[in-house]
């Protein structure tokens, strides 16, 4: 039975200091063995009816994961985008410490263990472990204002559909103390600190969910939804009719200058902004990009540099409209996105806004592996077809989703959007030629280059200048490099310009554009 000195003082040592053991659950029947095993089949519906049952109570008590002896939460503290929750008896003994991410409990330490649960990630949870043993114990005591509810995350995902979604579907008067939330309902109640100790509202990641609680989850995904859009509007006022109408366009169209962008986006948008032009008196334009947290307004540079560049070439077109809604935060940005016909976004946190609050049509683009929000969609909703996509690994240490950029040829993007344009507005816009993809090889560069290794060796050494962690501005800049060298200056100069959007101030991209430019005679 271990007291709360000697458990800190273990805490220092980190996680080389405990036995690591994946904690399934199966044939258990603890709390937190109940709990993992919930989480390990995707029991949406158990761990939430868990959370029904804890809200009835002031304290959140636990059995011990070894002992099971009857444990409250004491006491929490938040380090990154992990919550450790102080557990413990009534005499402060029995004492153990779980920690939240993205799950209701993604570790449970005790004395000489850790217990993992199958889904949990402990990169951002394990470097904090030691920094726990500077807490002096007298801190940690029974919080006599019971628990509440902790918002705050760095992601909107995360924190939209891991945390909201389950605080909001709960039925509870419980504190809410916000961190820095994205978006914060008015009906929750936000308090300081205080007596009282904080869980996150976790239950578990929605791509983990199955069986019977997809429905489940997709329900309480719609009443988060709907309550954000809900309170976004209600305030609406001047300046925010509702939709374009007639002859006239509303277009939201998101970027990122970041990992997993769309490579094509800049010449992407503006060609499709002026293929829609002679169909419609006007065009307005809402550039998308980073969102602040509720209540503030943030800079990005990348962002702004890709909307910068597709302002400067549609600026001077009559009858088209741009503005930048990058930096805004979600309230504004749903009160914007209510007045848009139509989203081009890709199918992460991009198209949140247009697709999950403000319910647009519109087209989704992504890379081969990333679909954040499975469900069933109207018909106009198109998401492109992977035959037109290639990816490109911003780095070579991970193939994972979020390490993907990629490439689709716009004139795709372009049609799925004149059929939605057909649909909502009786406009019937031809269809363009798709561009084959299978110049650039159908698994991203690596592919490019065995393809050309027999005709181009500067194709084929392109993984070597690259590095270890390249990222898109680099493998472009390589890519028009290697164009160079075998002669092909106008494609050279294509996939500069896309480099230069990505990385403006890269004295190599901005140099190489102006010797293009004079080879080629452009001023």
């Amino acid at each position: 039975m271990s007291n709360l000195t000697d458990f800190l003082r273990c805490l220092g040592n980190g996680a080389d200091g405990f036995n690591i053991i994946t904690h399934e659950g199966e044939g258990e029947y603890s709390d937190t063995a109940k709990i993992f095993c919930m989480q390990k089949k995707g029991d949406f519906k158990g761990l939430f009816n868990l959370w029904q049952e804890k809200v009835r109570s002031n304290q959140f008590e636990l059995a011990h994961p070894e002992t099971g002896v009857k444990t409250t939460a004491l006491y929490n503290v938040k380090y990154g985008v992990v919550n450790f929750v102080f557990m413990a008896d009534e005499n402060n003994k029995n004492v153990w410490l779980l920690a939240q991410s993205a799950l209701m409990i993604n570790l449970a330490i005790t004395f000489k263990n850790i217990y993992r649960s199958v889904f949990s990630n402990e990169k951002p949870i394990f470097p904090h472990i030691k920094n726990l043993s500077s807490i002096n114990a007298s801190e940690i005591s029974l919080k006599k204002g019971g628990f509440g509810f902790l918002l705050s995350h760095p992601r909107p995902y995360h924190h939209f559909y891991d945390q909201l979604k389950v605080l909001t579907a709960l039925d509870h008067d419980k504190p809410v103390l916000d961190r820095g939330s994205f978006f914060i309902p008015e009906e929750l109640s936000k308090v300081e600190p205080g007596d009282h100790v904080f869980l996150y509202p976790n239950a578990i990641n929605s791509l983990h969910i199955s069986g019977s609680g997809v429905l489940l989850s997709r329900e309480k995904d719609r009443l988060m939804e709907r309550l954000v859009y809900k309170e976004s509007i209600r305030l609406k006022g001047q300046g925010f009719a509702k939709g374009e109408s007639g002859s006239s366009v509303c277009l939201w169209f998101g970027v990122t200058g970041q990992k997993r962008s769309w490579l094509d986006q800049v010449e992407g948008c503006i060609c499709i902004v002026k293929l829609l032009k002679p169909y419609f008196d006007t065009v307005s334009l809402y550039v998308d990009g980073m969102t602040a947290i509720q209540g503030k307004r943030i800079k990005n540079k990348e962002d702004e540099a890709v909307f910068q560049e597709i302002r400067k070439r549609l600026l001077d077109i009559e009858g088209i409209t741009i503005n930048s809604l990058i930096g805004l935060d979600y309230r504004e940005k749903i009160l914007y996105c209510d007045s848009v016909d139509l989203f081009i976004a890709n199918a992460g946190t991009g198209c949140m806004v247009p697709l999950r609050f403000a319910r647009k049509p519109g087209v989704l683009h992504s890379n081969t592996k990333l679909f954040s929000f499975p469900d069933e969609y109207p018909s106009s909703v198109k998401k492109v077809s992977k035959n037109y996509v290639v990816d490109f690994f911003d780095s070579d240490s991970s193939s994972a989703a979020q390490n993907i950029s990629y490439h689709v040829p716009w004139q795709h993007i372009f049609n799925l959007a004149s059929d939605v344009l057909s649909e909502i507005k009786n406009v019937a816009i031809p269809k363009l030629d798709v561009p084959p993809v299978e110049s650039v090889g159908k698994n991203g560069f690596n592919n490019f280059e065995r393809k050309h290794e027999s005709a181009s060796q500067h194709f084929f050494n392109l993984s070597a200048r690259l590095g270890k962690k390249p990222n898109s501005p680099a493998v472009l800049r390589e890519v028009a490099l290697a164009f160079e060298a075998e002669g092909d200056i106008q494609t050279a100069m294509k996939v500069m310009e896309k480099a230069y959007v990505l990385r403006p101030n890269g004295p190599v991209i901005k140099k190489k554009l102006e010797e293009y430019k004079s080879i080629l005679k452009i001023q």
